[in-house]
């Protein structure tokens, strides 16, 4: 029961008897001896648990009088069976209105119940209750990464951690989480709360190549928090689109949609608009059934743009959440551009026809038309090209020079030559001089296995760990580039080559893993990708040996170790190791000093293991007694036994190992009493010798540790000295780098005279290591830097006596 005893003389001395007058008149006042009534009314029904401290739900008494008007200067007691009752002064007293306030808390108790008001008034009483209602958890999502990538490729998914947390942020373990996702394909990898509040899941595309956001929801027992992951890298190209339009002929644009690793999205819905208002027409080859227009096979649309009327324009395509536009201007004058297959005749890139591929062998012809309302017309050109070398003979041996091309008068420009050494698209642009039109057109050079034809091969990541089961959830990305070997005058040119079927071996994998996709052609970028996934077991160091190789069918490969290169990776367990250290700095408090341990975890690799939970003990192993004395410059530690005098001086004796300086120790060091670290003496703890000061010589002290007693052989020592003399804490996870910090905080007067083991123990998937460092407890060097101030614990917290006697 909480009670504010309010029953004081609230006024005159009249009131309280003596003197004369009207005893209990009080202007605007019937006394509380006249209150007629008393109620009560609350600012809330309940209160939280997780209230803090001088908060709460307030309570508002009013008292009346018998014609129903509140009473002033009346004195009202209130009292609660639990929590914590304050008024905002003693005695309680009602202002003129008949009112006087309350605020009734949860005096620190968070169980849920009823707490019971009760107010009291002249003899009057009014009653009401609060309910104590539970904390509900916070929950807070974290993405590993705030972007997921379209193309929804292998390694890519983004990992949601719900953080599950009470009203105090201390993580909460055991506690369901439901995660949904409004698009995508969420995988929960972990529904309850582990010990560190973590719930996971992960989230992948589903195979849904748009750009746009995903709203992910995490829920628990009715309260839920959302975030979102934006999946990106789907976009929209304008590949083939001519810069100048002629007023009523129709122009071609082609618009390709890719994903984030350059993969065509296929059957995606597609709009178009011309700024200016020009026709535009899906071309009949892309035209989709049911009247909207889809990207086709290769991920391409193509318009057909048909101005009619003079100016600039934008034509802007929309698909899969992204958009691009191609400006172009409307006049007059035409200019169309082709490359021409010398030994077909065939137009290989009238646009927006799709790249059609040549090797570096090859030599295409350039064609450019230039016209006026349709009638051919004279002129020149600039002619460019984004790779390789323009030419004027149909061999390309005889190189372009920095002039222009002139237009024939029926609007023909004189060929050039196009060939390059060098693998990839090449763009040849054409621009008539003198403010004219500007067109261009694409072809694209890939590069064919030669004899010094390469490959090589990598393994992302390296170091990867095993999977408990069947399922691929750890898993390394193996890459291999093929590259033709080839060199030109400028130096080693090495084209990526498209088209080559690579086979990946596990050479060697004690793990017993495998790899998802043994034959994979590479690409234009000349890579072949596939997944190793390692099976449960771990190996050693680089154990895991992987192979890639090419077969080239009608070619010698020289040397042959060309085709074929290896990598290695690393199945660990969280093997998991711990090792610590810490510096000179000593942090203070007004009582307090406390020393921060860092502690590494690594794996047997030696790489860091993030997220690793790490624990700290600390266990006391010796202890001394005595006195603080100033001597020689130093504060030093005496024994009890020895008679204090500055004269004294210590000679370098066995216990002290020649060590002379602040609080160095000139004493013997008592063990612990409590040998099994049970915090109480039991018969088992029995110690055999005790170190202490053999003798003492003039002015001289000599020192014999461990001395033996005789006498005190096997005899008990019962009691516990010296106990743990501080704690220690963790800031919990390691960090990517696989560290955390270890905080060992005791108190100040308890420095040199304590030894201390510090163990950090770190939890890993399942796997627990430690490590024991022992070491001094210190003080601050500035609390013993002065003769004239008195340090910390100038007396030992132990006493003075030898070791055999408790103080």
């Amino acid at each position: 029961m909480r009670t504010i005893s309010v029953g004081l003389c609230a006024l005159a001395l009249a009131s309280c008897g003596g003197g004369g007058g009207n005893a209990g008149s009080v202007p605007n006042s019937s006394g509380s001896g006249n209150a007629a009534s008393i109620a009560l009314t609350f600012s809330s029904a309940t209160l939280p648990a997780s209230t803090p401290a001088g908060s709460g739900v307030t309570v508002t008494a009013l008292v009346k009088d018998s014609n129903n008007n509140g009473l002033g200067n009346v004195t009202v007691t209130f009292s609660s069976d639990s929590g914590l009752i304050t008024t905002a002064a003693t005695p309680a007293v009602t202002n003129s209105s008949g009112i006087v306030t309350a605020v009734i808390g949860t005096g620190g108790n968070s169980t849920p119940r009823t707490i019971n008001v009760t107010a009291t008034a002249g003899g009057q009483t009014a009653k009401g209750t609060v309910q104590v209602t539970a904390a509900q958890p916070t929950l807070q999502l974290l993405f590993s990464s705030p972007t997921l990538p379209s193309s929804g490729a292998s390694g890519t998914q983004v990992t949601i951690t719900a953080l599950v947390e009470d009203a105090n942020n201390n993580s909460l373990a055991g506690v369901p989480v439901t995660f949904a996702a409004d698009s995508g394909v969420l995988t929960v990898t972990q529904g309850t709360s582990d010990s560190n509040g973590h719930a996971t899941a992960t989230l992948a595309t589903a195979g849904n190549q748009t750009n746009r956001t995903i709203n992910v929801t995490a829920s628990e027992n009715g309260i839920s928090t959302k975030a979102s992951v934006l999946v990106t890298g789907t976009t929209v190209t304008p590949t083939s689109a001519p810069s100048s339009l002629t007023i009523g002929v129709s122009a071609k644009f082609v618009f390709t949609v890719t994903d984030s690793a350059g993969v065509a999205v296929v059957g995606t819905p597609v709009t178009f608009k011309s700024a200016a208002g020009n026709p535009v027409t899906a071309d009949a080859a892309d035209a989709s059934s049911g009247g909207s227009l889809v990207t086709g096979a290769n991920g391409q649309v193509t318009l057909d743009v048909t101005p009619t009327a003079s100016g600039t324009d934008t034509l802007t395509v929309n698909a899969a959440g992204a958009s691009a536009g191609a400006s172009f201007t409307t006049t007059s004058l035409s200019l169309s551009v082709n490359l021409v297959d010398q030994s077909t005749g065939a137009i290989v890139s009238a646009m927006p026809q799709p790249l059609v591929e040549y090797t570096s062998s090859s030599c295409i012809q350039v064609n450019a038309t230039y016209s006026s309302n349709g009638v051919g017309t004279s002129g020149a050109a600039l002619v460019t090209t984004s790779r390789g070398v323009l030419y004027t003979d149909k061999a390309c041996t005889v190189p372009l020079g920095t002039g222009t091309e002139p237009f024939s008068s029926s609007g023909n420009m004189t060929p050039v030559y196009l060939s390059s050494p060098n693998s990839g698209t090449a763009t040849v642009t054409v621009t008539v001089q003198g403010g004219g039109p500007m067109q261009a057109a694409s072809v694209y050079f890939n590069a064919k296995l030669t004899p010094q034809s390469n490959i090589t091969l990598t393994a992302n990541p390296s170091h990867v760990l095993p999977n408990p089961t069947s399922a691929c959830t750890n898993l390394s990305v193996l890459t291999a580039t093929v590259r033709d070997g080839t060199s030109g005058a400028s130096g080693v040119i090495n084209n990526l080559v498209q088209g080559v079927p690579v086979q990946f071996t596990l050479v060697s994998d004690p793990s017993g893993g495998t790899i998802s996709t043994p034959v994979v052609v590479t690409q234009a970028n000349g890579q072949a990708q596939t997944n190793y996934c390692p099976g449960s077991g771990t190996t050693p160091e680089n154990g895991v040996v992987v192979s890639a190789s090419f077969q080239a069918p009608g070619i010698t490969i020289t040397p042959a170790t060309n085709q074929t290169a290896s990598a290695t990776l690393t199945v660990a367990g969280q093997a998991v190791f711990v090792s610590m250290g810490t510096g000179n700095t000593v942090d203070t408090t007004e009582t307090t000093y406390s020393v921060q341990w860092t502690v590494f975890v690594t794996d047997s690799n030696g790489n860091a293991v993030a997220n690793a939970t790490v624990n700290g003990a600390l266990q006391p192993v010796s202890y001394t007694k005595g006195y603080l004395v100033y001597l020689n410059g130093s504060w030093v530690i005496f024994p009890g036994s020895v008679p204090l005098t500055t004269s004294l001086t210590p000679t370098d004796g066995a216990a002290n190992n020649g060590v002379v300086g602040p609080a160095a120790l000139y004493n013997y060091w008592c063990p612990n009493t409590d040998l099994n670290y049970s915090g109480v003496w039991t018969p088992t703890d029995f110690l055999t010798s005790y170190p202490y000061v053999a003798g003492v010589s003039g002015t001289l002290i000599t020192y014999a540790p461990n001395y033996p007693v005789s006498s005190l052989a096997g005899k008990p020592y019962q009691s516990v000295m010296p106990g743990v003399p501080g704690n220690v804490t963790s800031s919990g996870v390691t960090n990517a780098a696989g560290q955390t910090i270890l905080t060992v905080t005791y108190p100040k007067d308890h420095s040199y005279w304590t030894n201390v083991n510090l163990t950090a123990t770190a939890f890993a998937l399942g796997t627990q290591s430690s490590t024991t460092a022992f070491f001094q407890l210190i003080g601050a060097t500035s609390d013993y830097s002065s003769s004239s101030t008195q340090p910390p614990g100038a007396t030992s917290p132990y006493g003075v006596n030898k070791c055999e006697y408790a103080f």
